[in-house]
Order: C-alpha cells, then structure tokens, then sequence
C-alpha cells in the first residue's frame, strides 16, 4: 500500500521502467524476429529447397531414360518418325508441317495435322541446337516429368494451404513434394514413360495439375489472372494429345461444378471455352478433317477395338511389371493403380470425417471411382453410344485420371493428421507416404533400350545387359543412324500403327517409292527442271495438246496448285489417290504445295482470338475499387 508521496513517486518511477522495458524487449525481439527472416530470405537454400528436391527426383525417374539409346517403347519408333518430319518441314520454312511428306513411301500423310504435336515441339529446338534426335526426345520426356512433378507440387501445395490455413511454409512445401513423389513414381506414369514411350500422353499427364492448379487457386482468391493461365493450360491440353484431351476435359467440368460456387460456374465456363478456342488451330481442323482420313475403319476396330481391353478389376492391384501391350501372353505392361495409391483412396474414404472441407476432395474421389468404371466391362454401354468414345480405343488410359486424382489425395490424409494429431504425426504420415511410393514403385523406373533389325525391317528390343551386343551386331542399327529421307521413303513408315490417317481416296496403296515426283498420262507434254522439296513440287511442262500431269502424292484438304503464279484446279485420281492436273496448251510453270484448308485458317484465327482473350485476363487483372 502507498502511504507516502515519496513511495508514490518511486511506484511511478518504476512502473515506467517496467514499461519501457517490456516495449524495449518487444522491439527487440521484433528487430532480431526481422533480421532473422531477412537472413533466411537472404540465404536461397531457404527458398529453393523443395525445387532441388524436385530435381532430384525427377533425376531419379528418369534415370534409366538418360542414355545414349533410344528407350524402348511400344510407340518410341512412332515418336522418333514424327520428329523427323516435323524436323524436316521447320527446316523447310514452315513453322507448323501439317503435312508429312515422306510418310507412305514419300506419297505423304496428314500426319501432324491429325495427331497432336506438342512433344515434338518441344523436342525441336533441342533437335535445332545440335542435340541428336535421340536426345531431343530424351529432353522432352525429361520436360514433361518435370513439369508434371511441378504442377503436382503446386497444386498439393495450394490445397494444404487451404485446409491448414496456420500452416507454415515448410509443411506447404513437404505436402506438395510428396503429392509430387505419388505422381511421377506412379506405376502408369511409369508405363508411358518406360513402357509405352507415349510422349503425347505423357504431357497429358504434364498439363492437367497446371490446369486444376489454376482453377484452384481461382476459386480461393478470385483473382482472375487464374483463369487465364487456365485457359493457356487447358489450351496446351488440347494440344499434347487427342485422346488425353477428350478424358480430361469432362474431369475438370465435373470438377469446376463441384468445386466452384454456383455464382462462378460462367467463370469456370468461360476457362473451358477459352481453352479450347487457344487449342483450335489443331483440334478444330482434326476434328472435321476426320472423316477425310480412313480413322474410324483403324483407330476401332481390331485391335484397337476398346470391347479388348478393359480392366480385369483384379489387374487393378495385381503390382506386375512387363513391356508388351495387353493381349501378349507374357511379359505383359502393368495395369495396376498402384498399392499405396490404393492406400491412399482407402484412408482418404475412412478418414472423410476427419478431413476438413470436404468439397475439396469430393472432386478426386469422384474422378477416381468414375476413371475405373470406364475400365470396367459395366461401361460397355457408355464406350457404345457416347460419341467418341470409342476413340480412346483403350479403356486402361482412363488410369490416366485414376493415377492423377489418387495423387493428390495424400495432401488431403497428411492435413487431416496435421490437425487431429499434430505435427509429429503429420510429419510421421507424409514421411511414410512418399517413402511407400518410392520402395513401392522406383524399381519400376527402369528402361530397355530400341534398335533396328535392317534386316527384318523390325525393332529390336534390347535389355541393358545386351546393349554392347547388339552393338556389335552390323545389322543391328539405332533409330538416329537409320533416320534421313531416303530409309523412311524406301521403308513405308506410316508414322502410326496402322493406316489411322491414310486419306479417304486412297483406295489402293502404294508399295513402293515414285520414280519420278511428276507423270504424264494423257497428251504428249515434256516436264523439265524439276525441284521436289520435303511437300513442294516445281516443274516446267510444255504441250502443244491438253495434257494430264499426275504428282505422287495423296490428296488431302488443302493441297493447292499455281499454274503461271495462278490458282489452278486439282483432282483426285483413283484409286491411288494422287493429285491429278489438268495442263492447257503452251509452256508452264507449274506448282503443287499442302498448304491450309479453310478449315486451317478458321482454326488459326479462333487460337489467336482465344491466346488474346487469355493473355489479357493476365495482363489486365480486373482493378479493385479505390474505396476498397
């Protein structure tokens, strides 16, 4: 108790200091709090870490792809043909070859205006600096894994974010790595890249986590610059692989509905329609140019029928590993989800109740159970009366989705013992998780290497061990020392396996190489100078009658004649289906070249509207109010 003034004076002078003090160590901590962030921030290790990690693991994946040797793969052979003539038109001029000229014994094919090229875009400039074909293809896979592991990274990130709003930076980080670990060391991704070598589906894989990454980060923060990175992903989708492109598309509708507030469904909308219009260059003019290509009678039936290959449900968890295509009797490719992605989908279900918004995880579960039905013989009817459907010819690819999903739900069972359990269990539970995956499945991340038989005109699949044998072999050859012109001409490669984009004319196919670019077959004309370059042809004609003058090469939408620098009428001849030129009386300079169909140019304009639409929801973000 103060009695005096004295006591009061003193109780004062100390309560000050107190004060004072408390202030003083409250700013002082906060100062050390900065300047210890500031060094943390400083020190790039602090930042970059994860992305090393990321490095890391994808090194490991692709490890067994990293060698001199073109990887074995069901359509690795395929790949390096598209290459080549993709190759082949850029150095010609033209920046997208929709026509592959040496195709059918140089007759030609519509090959890389039907089959999406994205891969081998990004192979090309590899191709372009000096890397040999072999490892510019290596390079795109390597593109590929790392940016499927990235997105998968960015997307578990942002969803842990979400449910763990206290969460600090370093558990974002782990969740996302090993949402990230699940994906790439999946047992099907593993399959496209070591087994099948389907570089186009492999950037299926690449895409679709940029692509609900985007839509989850817009849906959180309204920002609508997401929508046009969306979009610009989504477009990408829609241009790394047709059939990629149908399964995914109605995933992420389904998951716009489910995820997006009924008020943002125009939003996610106008995604999807941008989207597409950025990736019409190539799907629009695939998609009406379909039925002049023989497609429907070689992407369906047969063995490319889907009634084939759907999924014995036990297959599904049988964890074998092999390199044939379904239907061989042994050494058959793996059709398994994988058992710690099954793991995953289990305690994801008996967890929900634990696992905070669960609208969030409804959208996987769901991509999950809907990805292995159509696996199944119950969806039979499906594959019969939805169109297109049967396109997709395999009902295994939907594992595509499957494995995608199944990926992202471990983020969902770590946050869920983050927040019942604590951190030590949610460091205990993502340690196990991405631990499981990499016993699990990193074996499987190994490769068999591709030779050519010259002999026999066939691949030759060849083991590690056998590698330096086979180089010894004279008649053995890699797909680089075999690859120019004059083989793939003299071979009769197709670039698919079968006739899938044989145009609708050809009636009767060629079996061997032309002699000559140009054939009189009517009238008594002389051709001179002569110039055939990859899909152009020049000559002088001179005829003193009405002649007809036959290019080896099939018609097909879009191929165009200049007759005295004039637009001049083609035709078809049957049953070859080679372009066919009427030729007046007199001297001529004659020209034949593929160029665009209109339907090209109505694509082309629809893309450029679509990138300028999306890259200004970038550029200009919508403003807030000065009030707000």
């Amino acid at each position: 108790m103060i009695r005096t003034g004295k006591e009061l004076t003193c109780y004062l002078i100390s309560a000050f200091a107190i004060r004072k003090s408390c202030a003083a160590r409250t700013a002082l901590d906060q100062i050390s709090g900065a300047m210890i962030n500031k060094r943390m921030s400083a020190n790039p290790l602090k930042r970059i870490w994860p992305y090393l990690i990321l490095i890391a693991l994808v090194l490991v994946v692709s490890r067994s792809n990293l060698s001199p040797y073109t990887t074995f793969g069901h359509s690795a052979g395929l790949d390096a043909t598209r290459l080549f003539e993709l190759d082949r038109g850029v150095r010609h001029g033209d920046l997208y070859p929709r026509w592959a000229a040496d195709m059918y014994f140089g007759y030609g094919s519509p090959l890389l205006c039907l089959y999406a090229p994205l891969a081998y875009f990004v192979a090309e400039p590899f191709h372009l600096i000096g890397l040999s074909m072999t490892w510019a293809l290596k390079m795109s896979y390597l593109v590929a894994t790392l940016l499927a592991a990235l997105g998968m990274f960015l997307l578990g990130r942002r969803e842990f974010q979400y449910l763990r709003e206290k969460s600090d930076e370093h558990q974002q980080n782990l969740a996302g790595l090993v949402a990230a670990t699940c994906y790439i060391l999946a047992p099907y991704f593993l399959v496209d890249l070591y087994v099948r070598a389907a570089a186009a589906e492999l950037y299926g894989f690449a895409i679709i986590p940029w692509v609900i990454y985007f839509l989850a980060l817009f849906c959180d923060t309204q920002d609508r610059r997401c929508l046009g990175a969306a979009a610009l992903a989504y477009g990408c989708l829609n241009f790394c692989h047709n059939i990629s492109a149908m399964i995914y598309s109605p995933a992420i509708l389904a998951w716009i509905l489910i995820r997006f507030p009924r008020k943002l469904w125009i939003k996610g909308g106008i995604v999807l329609a941008t989207g597409l219009a950025v990736g019409a260059f190539f799907w629009l003019p695939a998609l009406v140019l379909k039925n002049a290509v023989q497609s429907e009678a070689h992407l369906t039936t047969g063995y490319f029928a889907f009634d084939g290959h759907f999924i014995p449900f036990s297959d599904l968890f049988i964890p074998r590993w092999g390199y044939q295509p379904p239907g061989d009797a042994k050494d058959l490719m793996s059709l398994q989800l994988g058992l710690a992605h099954w793991a995953f989908l289990i305690l994801s279900l008996a967890g929900i109740y634990f696992i905070k918004a669960k609208r969030r995880i409804i959208p996987y579960l769901l991509m999950i159970m809907g990805a292995i039905f159509f696996t199944q013989p119950l969806s039979r009817i499906f594959w019969i009366y939805v169109p297109l459907l049967k396109f997709v010819q395999f009902p295994w690819r939907f594992l595509m989705i499957a494995t995608f999903a199944a990926s992202v739900l471990p983020v969902f069972v770590i946050a869920a013992a983050d927040g019942y359990f604590g951190k030590r269990a949610f460091f205990a539970c993502a340690a196990a998780l991405a631990f499981a995956s990499l016993v699990l499945y990193t074996p499987y991340a190994k490769a068999k290497y591709l030779f050519l038989d010259t002999r026999k005109m066939a691949y030759h699949e060849t083991a590690p061990a056998e590698v330096h044998e086979a180089i010894g072999n004279p008649a053995l050859v890699t797909l680089e020392q075999f690859m120019n012109t004059h083989n793939v001409r003299r071979a009769g490669i197709t670039g698919m396996a079968s006739d899938d984009f044989l145009p609708a004319d050809v009636k009767r196919k060629p079996k061997h190489t032309a002699e000559n670019p140009l054939s009189i077959i009517e009238g008594g004309a002389t051709i001179s100078d002569v110039t055939w370059e990859f899909d152009t042809v020049e000559a002088t004609i001179s005829t003193l009658d009405p002649a007809v003058v036959v290019f080896e090469s099939f018609y097909f939408p879009g191929v165009k004649a200049h007759l005295n620098g004039k637009d001049h009428a083609l035709e078809t001849k049957a049953p070859e289906g080679t372009i066919l030129a009427r030729i007046p009386p007199g001297k001529h300079h004659l020209k034949i070249f593929y160029g665009n169909a209109p339907i090209h140019t109505i694509g082309d304009v629809v893309s450029a509207l679509g990138l300028i639409f999306a890259l200004g929801l970038i550029l200009f973000p919508k403003r807030k109010n000065a009030a707000s």
